[in-house]
């Protein structure tokens, strides 16, 4: 079984329960958490390989999602959107006219930056100040591959969203669907299938309810056409999941719910063979943050004493593994 490496730690001021970092454009960007005055609260850059803090600005207006881009990084708030030169963290311009309040995710489609606020997907152009957007019944995981986008909702209904044409095409149902992640040529969704079973709970409690009975890739090609699936395996829920195109691969942090615990598990997927080929356990007390394959690097934080968090960029030690299992070095 691997085992996380770490490469450096920092404390961030806030709750670790509110703490937000996301990799972006070879940096790691970390939102201060909860327990801190408002008004103190700060968007923080760092190094990746140093763990060095090499800006920061004050920013009340909490940060929920960022993103990358030619124009520099684009910063989800609860109140419409900012943008922010990615080194220095100087804002550059702020839109909240007619922009949802409280959205958790931005993804780019073509000239337009896409905002999920459930269970509505808005699409805006910032140069243009353009908007269109599309309602569905239920919360729902999305992604994008140029101005295509391929959204699921939690019961598993497909939809494509040319942004463009202003379409959206129903392609298809699945059951529930964990997560869904954009590669090279098309898309892929992570879909959970159940079963009726006797659910004990944390009081000992029991009654029927649902356990997973399997997971399994589901592949689409760009223009929406059922590629086939493949059956992973009855692990555990699949909460994110990243796209490495170079290594071929998918990371996803799993988590299992036992004895009145939540445990946390980073899996590698090699996409040659729709298999897992790695298990890395979060240690426990480290709340999972986001990945960055690229480095094949990941961010936890661990709520400390005081409002104050640790912040911990491990290496997941995953690049000098072939596709083939290794016994003794790949677990499951």
């Amino acid at each position: 079984m691997l085992e996380l490496r770490p490469r450096w730690r920092r404390e961030i001021p806030g709750n670790g329960l509110g703490v937000r970092v996301f990799f972006a454009g070879g940096a790691l960007y970390a939102y201060d958490g909860w327990g801190i005055s408002y008004n103190s609260l700060r968007l923080r850059r760092f190094d990746v390989d140093s763990g060095e803090e090499s800006a920061s600005v004050r920013h009340s207006g909490a940060v929920r999602h960022v993103l990358s881009a030619q124009e520099g990084l684009f910063v989800l708030c609860d109140r419409g959107l900012a943008l922010f030169d990615p080194v220095t963290l100087a804002l550059r311009e702020r839109w909240k006219k007619r922009l949802p309040v409280y959205g958790s995710r931005i993804v780019r489609m073509g000239r337009f930056v896409a905002i999920l606020k459930q269970p509505r997907l808005v699409a805006f152009d910032p140069v243009r100040d353009e908007r269109r957007h599309w309602d569905f019944d239920d919360d729902l995981s999305v992604c994008a591959n140029g101005t295509t986008a391929f959204a699921a909702t939690v019961g598993g209904d497909l939809f494509l969203i040319d942004v463009e044409a202003r379409k959206r095409r129903f392609i298809g149902r699945v059951p529930n669907v964990d997560t869904v992640v954009a590669i090279d040529d098309g898309f892929v969704a992570f879909v959970a299938s159940l079963r009726r079973a006797r659910v004990v709970d944390d009081e000992g409690r029991t009654y029927q309810g649902s356990a997973l009975a399997d997971v399994e890739l589901h592949r689409f090609g760009a223009d929406g056409r059922a590629l086939g699936s493949f059956a992973l395996g009855a692990s555990h829920r699949i909460l994110k999941a990243w796209h490495d195109p170079v290594a071929r691969r998918l990371y996803a942090i799993e988590f299992e719910k036992a004895n009145g615990r939540i445990r946390f598990a980073i899996r590698v997927l090699c996409l040659e063979r729709f298999a897992w080929i790695a298990t890395v356990p979060i240690p426990p007390g480290y709340l999972p943050g986001e990945i960055d394959p690229a480095n094949d690097i990941v961010a936890v934080g661990r709520p400390l004493r005081e409002p104050r968090t640790e912040l911990l960029v491990a290496e997941i030690g995953t690049r000098r593994l072939t596709t083939a299992y290794e016994p003794g070095i790949v677990g499951t």
